[in-house]
């Protein structure tokens, strides 16, 4: 029986419950939670952090590192102080990561050549943060780096693209000096649509995963956002804001 429902549900265009949560860290900055739903139920639910890359500093975390097999983005958050954390790269069936991993300056494992998904590479330099194809010559002094999925590189690519993968997406995204670090997990709603109440803009956006292990957890001032899969991960992706000094930690 519900399953007979869930198409029906997923094809309603109006949303009869909208809440917003938005709270300024700066004025280039920002964190964000959508909550949508038919009420009094909130089925669908997306969490960001939009940062000034020259304030703010980011870290690969890698769970191996620490004695784990996994790590959830609340524990990296409550342990190491970070602002937020969100799941990093794909990983096999034993919990290995796949493709790149650069941490503190260290190539500690390399390019996944693939010619289906895995394309992605997020980088963080000295100057900055890129999102690139990984055919791409890399840049020099590669302070912290991951390899994702698919790069999108617009808002209305994104809307097209997420809503033909899982429920349950997570990504980092680039519109000029601003990264934008998003989690969604939807049920009887397209994705798109939260996108869309969110109001964050993206030119260049990696996909990271798709399903239970997207998760996203952020503690600043008190406000939470938790996004949570139904697994935790080996690696993941964490910001810190205001400080540019992460990048030169070994935790």
């Amino acid at each position: 029986m519900l399953a007979a429902l869930v198409p029906i549900f997923f094809c309603l265009k109006e949303v009869r419950h909208v809440s917003i949560l938005r709270r300024l860290i700066s004025r280039n900055e920002q964190i964000g939670q959508v909550k949508l739903g038919f009420f009094p139920l909130s089925s669908s639910e997306l969490g960001f952090i939009t940062l000034f890359v020259p304030n703010s500093s980011f870290k690969v975390v890698d769970a191996r590192y620490y004695g784990f097999e996994q790590i959830s983005p609340k524990l990296a958050v409550k342990k190491f102080n970070f602002s937020a954390c969100i799941n990093a790269s794909l990983f096999d069936d034993r919990n290995k990561p796949l493709g790149l991993l650069v941490m503190t300056g260290k190539v500690v494992q390399g390019i996944h050549k693939s010619k289906g998904s895995l394309r992605g590479l997020l980088l963080v330099t000295e100057e900055g943060v890129i999102i690139q194809d990984f055919a791409e010559p890399l840049p020099k002094n590669i302070l912290e780096g991951f390899q994702g999925s698919k790069i999108i590189t617009s808002n209305s690519q994104i809307s097209k693209h997420i809503d033909q993968l899982s429920s349950q997406i997570s990504g980092v995204c680039l519109n000029d000096q601003s990264l934008t670090i998003f989690a969604i997990s939807s049920a009887f709603l397209r994705p798109s649509i939260l996108l869309k109440y969110s109001g964050f803009e993206c030119k260049r956006t990696l996909i990271l995963d798709s399903g239970s292990s997207t998760s996203f957890y952020l503690d600043w001032n008190g406000t939470i956002v938790d996004i949570h899969g139904s697994r935790a991960v080996p690696t993941l992706f964490c910001s810190l804001i205001g400080n540019k000094n992460l990048n030169k930690l070994k935790l």
